[in-house]
């Protein structure tokens, strides 16, 4: 008897979470007004972390809590504005680290996997294809009003991507993070 088709593609994505997931934390940003969430990757054995710049966008203290539970002090290294990324750093060695593939390789309608932590819930999944590449899509500022800046040669997915999102892995059937989640196209957007 054939095994379902369903069940290898189970098993991958099994994998791939089992590559990833470690990896991917959340990141709270306090600011004098409140604090946002978002998301992060953890990139570096020496507690470096890769996040998007919004969501850490005048942040007075920074957080992230690993995929364990455990909540762990952050402090900036460091900001891109233009491409929306940031890097934090934790004081742990010895982290899980993600592994990162090549975004030049993805092809539209290749499998994509987003996880990050929307709406405050760590370690979420969704799945989906890749919908498009290079797009280029405008991104409101860090209050959401006013015209914000562009960000060029984006990649489209139709997985789910929610706030809490942002800074979190898109990820290949390889387990590698070929993206970092930024964001999220809503009715009336382009």
């Amino acid at each position: 008897a054939a095994a379902p088709a369903a069940e290898p593609a189970r098993d991958q994505l099994q994998r791939v979470l089992g590559a990833v997931l470690p990896a991917v934390v959340k990141v709270e940003a306090r600011t004098g007004t409140g604090k946002a969430t978002g998301s992060g990757v953890i990139f570096g054995r020496n507690g470096l972390v890769l996040t998007n710049a919004h969501v850490v966008d005048e942040a007075r203290s920074l957080s992230v809590t690993l995929s364990t539970s455990e909540p762990l002090r952050a402090r900036l290294v460091g900001r891109d504005v233009d491409n929306d990324l940031a890097v934090l750093r934790v004081r742990r060695a010895g982290l899980p680290v993600a592994r990162f593939g090549r975004s030049a390789d993805l092809r539209v309608g290749d499998p994509a996997i987003v996880v990050g932590s929307p709406f405050g819930f760590q370690g979420s999944v969704t799945t989906g294809v890749v919908s498009a590449l290079h797009r280029v899509v405008n991104v409101p500022d860090s209050e959401g009003v006013g015209e914000g800046r562009e960000l060029v040669d984006a990649i489209q997915t139709d997985a789910a991507i929610n706030p809490g999102n942002s800074g979190g892995a898109l990820a290949d059937t390889d387990g590698r993070v070929v993206g970092i989640s930024t964001a999220i196209a809503t009715n009336g957007d382009a």
